[in-house]
């Protein structure tokens, strides 16, 4: 373009050419190009940052549904206890939806014994500062359920602790199937202690 401008110059007659390579000349050949390479540099920097937002937007909108479709509870809390996020295993296991528990306590929406459970497990990672992995339990309308939470400390930009981070695992089936076992066993003991006759253990190493 700025090629074209002063080639246009020279086509005006001697006198009055020479009157506009003196007044704008200057800014064609000079002023002009580096303009433009400049708003050029501004346009590339904010489209480079567009991108970068919409990459990031993009990466927060996967790691949100890998949590909200995740098979464990995850949830996150403030120091206060307070529950910032809650998925979609959570809202399944305890029957209650997030629209009630965002922004309360578990004090605010448990029974006391259990919200107190909660709270104790949650003030060890905030304030020995590290991660627990704890057993806890929690009681429905139907059974008493059994989970393996996994706590830990997260963080502000500035280094700041905030709150914490749980993934729980519901283990109630497995408990039972444990807690079977070890009656089999309390039983199968009760008759080997009271047999009328002998018993010789079949395994050579006993």
């Amino acid at each position: 373009v700025h090629i074209i401008m002063v080639s246009l110059m020279f086509t005006l007659p001697p006198d009055i050419a020479s009157d506009v390579v003196k007044r704008i000349g200057l800014p064609v050949i000079t002023i002009y190009p580096i303009a433009t390479i400049l708003i050029g540099k501004i346009i590339s920097d904010n489209l480079e940052k567009y991108e970068f937002i919409i990459r990031i937007k993009k990466n927060e909108n996967f790691l949100s549904e890998i949590i909200e479709h995740s098979g464990s509870l995850v949830f996150v809390k403030n120091k206060e206890g307070r529950y910032m996020l809650i998925n979609g295993k959570w809202e399944e296991a305890t029957g209650l939806k997030r629209e009630n528990v965002l922004g309360k306590t578990d004090s605010e929406i448990f029974p006391e014994n259990y919200a107190d459970q909660f709270r104790s497990n949650d003030l060890k990672v905030i304030n020995e500062n590290r991660t627990i992995e704890i057993e806890e339990t929690l009681a429905d309308e139907k059974e008493v359920k059994s989970f393996i939470s996994v706590k830990f400390p997260v963080y502000e930009e500035n280094g700041e602790l905030s709150g914490i981070c749980g993934m729980t695992t519901e283990i109630t089936k497995l408990k039972i199937i444990e807690n079977e076992f070890r009656e089999s066993e309390k039983k199968f003991r009760s008759l080997y202690d009271n047999a009328p006759l002998p018993y010789q253990s079949l395994d050579q190493n006993d």
